[in-house]
Parts: C-alpha cells; sequence; structure tokens
C-alpha cells in the first residue's frame, strides 16, 4: 500500500510527470499484485469512462470519536472529564482523517515535550487549541502558496465559505453579500475548487475539505 498526503495536487509540484511515471511502472512491475486502488479526486475523463469510483466522505463525529479517545489513550493521553477538549478535537477535525491524525500527534508531541512523570496526561481544551495554532504556523507558508495560486475569483470564492458557509453560493443574496461573480464563473469556481480537493460539493454544503486549510483561513482574514 502506498498513502500518498495531498495526491490531488500531484500535478502541481510533478510537472515532468517522474512521480506519476513511477507510480505506473512500480505498479506494472508487481507480479503478485491483482489491482491498484489510487485515492484521489475523480477528473471527468474518470466519470466518463464508467471506472468504479469510491467517495469517500467526512467521517461523523460518533465515529471519530471513540478512534481518537483509544488512540490517545495508548499514547498515555486522556481527554478532560467534562468533554470541553475533546468536542474542541473534533470541530478542529471536521471529520478528516488526516487531519485528525495530525492535530493528535502536534497534542501528543506538545504534551510530551513538558517534562512530566504522571502516568496519564490529561488533555484541556487550551492544549487542543494551542497545538492546533502551532500547527497552522509550521505549515501556513504552504497553505498562503496554495491561495496564491488559486485565480481570484476561485480565491474569493473560498474565502467567502470559510469565513460565512453556507450551502447555497449560488444564491443572490450571498453573491450581494460577498461581491462574488455570477452564473457561470461561479459556477466554474465551484466545480475547479470541488475538482481541486478543496471544498466537498453540494451533498456536504460546499463545505471547505481541509480543515486546518479552513481554520488557517478563518485566522488570517
Amino acid at each position: 500500500m502506498i498513502v500518498f498526503h495531498n495526491f490531488p495536487h500531484i500535478r502541481a509540484w510533478d510537472r515532468q510527470r517522474k512521480w506519476e511515471s513511477y507510480l505506473l511502472q512500480e505498479i506494472q512491475r508487481q507480479q503478485r499484485v491483482s489491482y491498484a486502488l489510487i485515492a484521489t479526486v475523480a477528473e471527468p475523463w474518470m466519470v466518463d469512462s464508467k471506472l468504479p469510483a469510491i467517495f469517500l466522505a467526512p467521517l461523523r463525529d460518533a465515529d471519530l470519536q471513540p478512534w481518537i479517545v483509544s488512540s490517545m489513550a495508548t499514547a498515555g493521553l486522556k481527554f478532560d472529564p467534562d468533554g470541553q477538549s475533546l468536542e474542541l478535537f473534533l470541530s478542529y477535525a471536521q471529520g478528516h482523517i488526516k487531519d485528525a491524525i495530525t492535530l493528535a500527534q502536534r497534542i501528543w508531541w506538545e504534551c510530551h515535550a513538558v517534562a512530566t512523570d504522571a502516568p496519564s496526561r490529561i488533555i484541556q481544551a487550551y492544549h487542543v487549541h494551542g497545538s492546533m495554532l502551532s500547527l497552522v504556523q509550521d505549515i501556513g507558508v504552504t497553505f498562503e502558496a496554495l491561495l496564491l495560486l488559486l485565480p481570484p475569483t476561485q480565491a474569493k470564492l473560498l474565502e467567502s465559505l470559510a469565513l460565512d458557509p453556507t450551502d447555497s453560493p449560488q444564491a443572490n443574496a450571498y453573491i450581494k453579500k460577498h461581491y462574488l461573480s455570477r452564473g457561470g464563473s461561479l459556477q466554474g469556481a465551484l466545480s475547479s475548487l470541488e475538482h481541486k480537493g478543496l471544498i466537498y460539493g453540494p451533498q456536504f454544503g460546499y463545505r471547505i475539505a481541509l480543515p486546518l486549510f479552513d481554520f488557517w483561513l478563518k485566522k488570517r482574514l
């Protein structure tokens, strides 16, 4: 199994197609593999070719909660008894398993950076918030570059969805409120952002698909 984080954006940095060629070469070289499953954003040609596609939706909090509680307990960490830190963690993760893992790793690291002989450390809400802040500060340059690479119409729409989430960005009131383009330009921006893996489609209310990026956008704006 090969797992690529941010695989939908491979063309942005693999302009010579070296990684893509290497990946195809490795898949073809294997003699004990009957198929290869690559997780990415379904492009139009995939839909037209009738290839089977599995859409992985964000996890529900009810599904993510027992996993993160168990994982943290195994690492010697417990969420505070009143549940505020766990609730904050789930609100930051938004059901995105990779960002949940990244945030959990940062919480673990920062909790263990403070010397203590306690057999089990308690995660408070300020631990979760502080870890989130330091995390997005570390990767803020990457997010800034990503935002600058977007066309102005897409960047404006993305910022609007971060500050003012809505399941109806095409509504006249929303367009006027945020000074967005109308008609085909707006629909094209929505489709492009979804294609790039930056937002979910209408089935999830056009939510920003990367929670860390969403948090950074809100903080930046």
